[in-house]
C-alpha cells in the first residue's frame, strides 16, 4: 500500500520571498538551522502548490547562504515568470528526511512557527500594551511583526532577539524591549 503525504509530519524549511534575476532563482527566508548540503538533499513540497509541475521541488543550487537568507535554484523552475508565481509560498519537507538527531526546537527568531503568533498580544517593558499581531512580514533581514494598536495604527516590530524578550504561548503574549523610534 502506497503511503501518502498525510502519513508524514512536515516542517517549514523556507518562505519564498521574491525572484532573483531572470533564470527562475528565488530569494528565500530559511526557517531551519540546517547546513546547505542538507537543504540540497531534500524533496520539498510547495505550499500552496501552483500546479502539478511545481508541487514538488528539488534544489539544484544554493547561493548567498548566510544562515537565514539564501538564493535557491530549483531543478523544476527555469524562468522568472514561474518563479514569480511561487513568491509568498512555503517550502515544506518531511521531518523523517532530516538526520534523526536534527533539532526542530530552534531559537524563536529562526523558527517560523511565527505564523502561530497571529493574534498574540504585544507588551513592551516601557510602552505597555502595543496591540495584537495581525500579520508577519518576511524580509531578507528578518521577520517583522505587524501590530495593530488601540488607535487602529500599525506598529512594525523586527522579530529579532534584541527586541523580543519572551514569548508566552500559554497566555498568547509577546514581551518586548523596544528602543525609541519603533513605537
Amino acid at each position: 500500500m502506497a503511503s501518502n503525504t498525510s502519513d508524514f509530519e512536515f516542517c517549514k524549511v523556507a518562505k519564498i520571498l521574491k525572484t532573483h534575476q531572470l533564470k527562475g532563482d528565488v530569494s528565500c527566508f530559511v526557517l531551519q538551522d540546517a547546513p546547505p548540503f542538507l537543504l540540497t538533499s531534500l524533496k520539498y513540497y510547495l505550499v500552496p502548490p501552483i500546479d502539478e509541475k511545481t508541487r514538488y521541488l528539488t534544489i539544484n543550487a544554493i547561493q548567498n547562504f548566510d544562515g537565514c537568507q539564501a538564493v535557491f535554484k530549483f531543478n523544476e523552475i527555469s524562468d522568472v515568470q514561474t518563479a514569480s508565481q511561487i513568491c509568498g509560498h512555503f517550502l515544506l519537507a518531511k521531518k523523517s528526511d532530516f538526520d534523526e538527531n536534527y533539532n526542530f526546537d530552534l531559537d524563536h527568531t529562526n523558527n517560523l512557527n511565527q505564523d502561530e503568533l497571529i493574534d498574540f498580544e504585544l507588551i513592551d517593558e516601557r510602552f505597555g500594551c502595543l496591540g495584537y499581531v495581525s500579520e508577519i512580514i518576511y524580509t531578507m533581514a528578518n521577520a517583522v511583526l505587524v501590530c495593530i494598536d488601540q488607535n487602529n495604527k500599525e506598529v512594525l516590530i523586527p522579530f529579532v532577539d534584541e527586541y523580543i524578550v519572551e514569548i508566552d504561548d500559554e497566555v498568547k503574549k509577546i514581551y518586548t524591549k523596544l528602543i525609541d523610534g519603533l513605537v
